[in-house]
């Protein structure tokens, strides 16, 4: 009896495919088994390398030909001969990944869908001068944890994208269940002139998470007249700030003094653009006490100054 050698293959690759689960792939001669893959949240993919030689396995950011959603970090790994590797895949996207052998390089597909934990109805944003309002409604939620707000500031050089560094600025929990209709709100206060990007991290319970994305930029302008706030926190340890409202650019001069009238800190000195700012005072190295920051400002028509009373409480 002949038996070909090609044929047993062939045999104990589908009878391996039998036994394998539809999140695995085979990495052969032939290419990926199978090519696409659909998962949802929270599933795991395994590749399992049939060849005799180690594969290398990428995706993401900085690996050509390959794509990721936003907010996962680039992933790579070396798999040897008859082993395999996992990635446990918790944001919803496509994801495009290559394989790299001896033999040739493959690309392989992984749709992963989220199940809807939140239906979001509206995500709006307004500004009242230096302050943005986020505003959306969820017209259902299924285990819904909570949401992240997260922001990142902007300028002409930076174009956005998928890798900007977002910096999570507040939290709102979710109701978890729920077929009604629910609004949310948070206020970002005391921002900088400048230009600014925000999203929503959304997590469940099981700690998948997807993002919804402001869809335009929020711009905060210049004030129209001179103002220093309040440092907060008040009482300070160690360091608290003050926003200054400043509708010209020109030189300012901070200078921190002690209850005596003597100069403890020059906090700043320099040019400083027109717009919103925010000075930090540091309390490191002075002792718990009244203190008194002044703030002189001067441009080709106008000059300004201001002394404010703070307390350091160590």
């Amino acid at each position: 009896m002949k038996i070909q050698f090609g044929a047993v293959v062939v045999f104990l690759l589908l009878c391996t495919s039998a036994f394998l689960h539809a999140r695995d792939v085979l990495i052969t001669e032939n290419g990926l088994s199978p090519a696409d893959v659909s998962l949802n949240t929270g599933d795991t993919l395994k590749w399992f390398n049939m060849l005799d030689v180690s594969v290398r396995i990428s995706c993401g950011p900085g690996h050509q030909g390959t794509s990721s959603p936003e907010g996962t970090d680039p992933y790579e790994a070396v798999v040897q001969p008859q082993s395999s590797a996992i990635r446990k895949l918790t944001v919803a996207g496509t994801y495009v990944y290559k394989v790299e052998s001896g033999i040739g390089i493959f690309f392989g597909v992984v749709s992963v869908v989220a199940p809807l934990p939140v239906e979001l109805t509206d995500f709006v944003a307004t500004t009242i001068k230096n302050e943005v309002i986020l505003d959306w409604s969820t017209g259902g939620e299924v285990n819904n944890e909570r949401f992240e707000i997260q922001r990142v500031k902007v300028d002409k050089k930076t174009e956005y994208n998928a890798a900007a560094n977002f910096e999570t600025i507040g939290m709102l929990m979710g109701v978890g269940n729920s077929s009604n209709v629910h609004n949310y709100k948070y206020r970002d206060r005391n921002l900088e002139s400048g230009t600014y990007m925000y999203r929503l991290k959304q997590y469940d319970y099981n700690g998948n998470f997807v993002y919804h994305r402001l869809s335009t930029e929020i711009n905060i302008g210049v004030p129209l007249k001179f103002r220093v706030s309040q440092n907060y926190p008040n009482p300070f340890n160690p360091s608290t700030a003050v926003t200054l409202d400043l509708p010209e650019s020109g030189r300012l001069s901070v200078i921190l003094f002690d209850i005596s009238g003597r100069e403890v800190s020059k906090i700043f000195e320099g040019t400083i653009d027109a717009g919103y700012s925010k000075i930090s005072i540091s309390g490191s190295g002075l002792n718990s006490g009244i203190y008194f920051c002044r703030f002189d400002f001067s441009s080709g028509s106008s000059e300004f100054s201001e002394t404010k009373k703070m307390m350091l409480a160590k």
